[in-house]
């Protein structure tokens, strides 16, 4: 098969330890002015090229992390380079526009070709940076419908503009958004308060007092475990009512990953997220999708929601990542009535938005979507195949598309394997407690398939 980036190395390669002496002398220089800690290696971002990660050692790895599954098209991939060289994004590079004041001509195009890929029922579009950003205006709409709600269209009084500005607000600061344990929605304060993934997240920062439910893990394989899995989806789904009937008008929404990426790669059923979809609707409160990890076709639909089949959409969709732009899609009754509610400086970037437009012509013209779930099965069969060759050490193979996991014995066992795995030339991390995550590029073929799974076998061997 030919590679989509032509420039692509045959395999991994690796000739020094990782990190090599120049990664380690990069970290010595960054960590005197920055925490350098979590950096893996330094990159050679010129000679990286489509699934390989070339290090400043000039090791090139497999990459099935995706920089915290944030690549879609590999390094370097021609389309982009080629859309750079021809001009295409100067019009994004002499200054950065605050867009919701004086924004390039241009960026009506990126807005439509961002539209053009919205979640079926959800036409309104609000663009940031991050992750995390999208996440704290999907609750902020969430929280402004709950109030028009209650206000029964009354508007504000004068008590009401002269309290908020001290911080008191009888009956809003009350409101409350649900999360699930495990959850990951980003690290500002108002998404951390959501995020319940690990501690070391959240410690010694304030958070709002809002509920949290047990997320019903499924266990794999889902023929022998159904019976288990049902009764865990059954005993959170009545939470999640007991928790609507005891707050009433005060939960605003709640908010959930289709797969927990951050907290360990946990599944439910499309029939758990139809229930969660019924019970808000008839609370009215907001069902927000968190798809900043799962969107843009990496689990072998453009959306992983729309595996539920969902009678009713979602109220908010969040994106980022693979995007390589933040932001929400939003249904046209989480859309307030005044300009400037959900408004910032930037509204976005406009360089990464005209690459994300190169990215969804690329998707679109290369079947990508299809051809994740398609190599995404050959991907989770193959690591079916590895736990049973190594039952002592792997379990729990599981996946949608190429968002795909494994589990290990215990933590300290995960770590060294994601280590043997990167000394053998394979770049992976780690999920949850015990997990390892496979976060590939879209462009990601059967043959980079079979090197993952070769690779891994070689460091699992390694460790039994």
């Amino acid at each position: 098969m030919t590679s989509a980036v032509p420039a692509e190395p045959r395999s991994a390669h690796v000739h020094t330890p990782i990190p090599g002496p120049r990664s380690q002398a990069l970290r010595a220089r960054h960590g005197q002015h920055q925490d350098a800690r979590t950096v893996h290696v330094y990159q050679d971002s010129r000679a990286s090229a489509g699934n390989y990660l070339v290090d400043v050692d000039g090791n090139a790895l497999l990459d099935v992390y995706g920089h915290i599954a944030a690549v879609p098209l590999g390094y370097n991939h021609p389309a982009l380079i080629g859309a750079w060289r021809e001009g295409r994004f100067d019009w994004a590079m002499g200054h950065r526009p605050a867009l919701g004041v004086a924004p390039p001509a241009e960026w009506v195009d990126v807005v439509q070709a961002l539209a053009a890929v919205a979640p079926a029922g959800l036409p309104h579009l609000l663009t940031v940076t991050t992750g995390a950003e999208a996440v704290e205006n999907a609750i902020k709409a969430a929280f402004l419908r709950k109030m028009a709600l209650r206000r029964g269209g009354r508007p504000w009084t004068a008590d009401d503009l002269s309290q908020v500005m001290q911080n008191r607000q009888p009956g809003v600061n009350g409101l409350k958004i649900i999360s699930f344990e495990g959850g990951f929605h980003g690290r500002t304060l108002g998404a951390l308060s959501l995020t319940r993934s690990k501690a070391i997240h959240k410690l010694d920062f304030p958070a709002f007092d809002w509920p949290v439910v047990p997320f019903p893990a499924s266990r794999f394989p889902l023929d022998v475990y159904a019976a288990e899995n049902a009764a865990a989806e059954a005993r959170a789904l009545q939470q999640v009512e007991d928790l609507l009937v005891a707050w009433g008008p005060q939960v605003a929404g709640l908010i959930v990953e289709p797969i927990q990426g951050e907290g360990g790669d946990r599944h439910a059923s499309p029939a758990f997220f139809r229930a969660l979809r019924a019970l808000l609707s008839q609370h009215q409160a907001a069902f927000l999708v968190d798809e900043v990890q799962t969107g843009v076709g990496t689990t072998g639909r453009f959306w992983a929601h729309e595996h539920w089949d969902l009678p009713e959409p979602p109220d908010a969709v969040t994106f980022s990542k693979k995007m390589l732009i933040g932001g929400c899609f939003l249904r046209p009754t989480l859309v307030p009535v005044e300009p400037y509610r959900l408004f910032n400086t930037w509204l976005g970037d406009p360089l990464r938005g005209a690459q994300a437009q190169v990215v969804l012509e690329v998707v679109a013209r290369e079947g990508l979507v299809a051809q994740a779930g398609r190599v995404g099965d050959a991907l989770v069969g193959g690591l079916q195949a590895l736990q049973e060759r190594y039952p002592a050490l792997l379990s729990q193979a599981r996946g949608l598309g190429t968002f795909a996991a494994i589990d290990v014995v215990d933590g300290p066992a995960r770590d060294r394997l994601v280590d043997a795995c990167k000394q053998r030339g394979l770049e992976c991390g780690g999920s949850g407690d015990r997990s390892i995550r496979f976060r590939p590029a879209l462009i990601f073929a059967e043959r980079h398939v079979q090197e993952t799974l070769d690779l891994l076998d070689r460091a699992a061997g390694s460790l039994s």
